[in-house]
């Protein structure tokens, strides 16, 4: 057996070394560089016949595959159920028409990974990336005029400005047309969302006369994604 050494092999032409079809080049892993790799690095067919490299992840990521199914990434194993919030009302809402819909200001922050909800304005969740997304709401509701004037409730989560759909409706009316005072509501659903898509919760409270308010006690919005469905 022959043996060639060798520091450089070069090209005659163009700017590939080629190897003879069912031909091996043998050698060790730590015989073969490749100058631009860092401990860790993980190398990949970027594209055919094209090898690229991906850096190292950070402790406890998984190596997943990217949305697009073209490249390796690193994830978190299995996923996790990020973006989520909870905000609960840190003020009543008092004076409220009967009939109208209102929005509900949660405005008092418990949590919120990413920083997706509004809890300053518009009081809202707006969607980071299309996902499945569970979202549960509560409220109490009182009539201003007392017993028997609270006679029927809606809470319902607004898509994207709009009624969704997603609603609770109760009619406590008794046979004389009277109802309680105040009830405590909770709606929940899981919707479908695109990216920058937002969910809002409104209200609205049938009275027998005057106003009703938003009560800033057994309060809470929460949502969070979905993963494995």
């Amino acid at each position: 057996m022959s043996i060639i050494k060798v520091n450089e092999i070069g090209t005659q032409s163009g700017t590939d070394v080629a190897v003879t079809s069912g031909k091996t080049i043998s050698g060790t892993a730590s015989q073969f560089k490749m100058t631009d790799l860092v401990a860790g690095d993980v190398v990949y067919a970027s594209s055919d016949d094209t090898l690229g490299r991906l850096a190292k992840g950070s402790a406890g990521q998984a190596l997943l595959m990217n949305t697009g199914a073209t490249a390796p990434e690193w994830g978190t194993a299995g996923g996790d159920n990020t973006p989520a919030f909870e905000a609960t009302q840190g003020a009543e809402q008092t004076g409220l028409s009967s009939d109208a819909w209102t929005k509900m200001a949660y405005n008092t922050e418990v949590f919120d990974i990413g920083g997706n909800y509004d809890h300053t304005s518009n009081y809202r969740f707006v969607a980071p990336e299309a996902a499945k997304y569970f979202f549960y709401s509560q409220c109490r509701f009182v009539a201003a005029d007392g017993v028997g004037k609270l006679i029927e409730s809606n809470m319902q989560f607004y898509l994207n400005g709009s009624a969704s759909g997603y609603k609770v409706y109760n009619d406590y009316r008794d046979s004389s047309a009277q109802g309680p005072q105040s009830m405590t509501v909770t709606n929940c659903a899981i919707i479908v969302l695109a990216e920058s898509d937002y969910i809002e919760v409104f209200a609205m409270m049938g009275t027998a006369s005057g106003t009703w308010t938003i009560q800033n006690n057994n309060s809470a919005f929460f949502g969070f994604k979905m993963i494995g469905i």
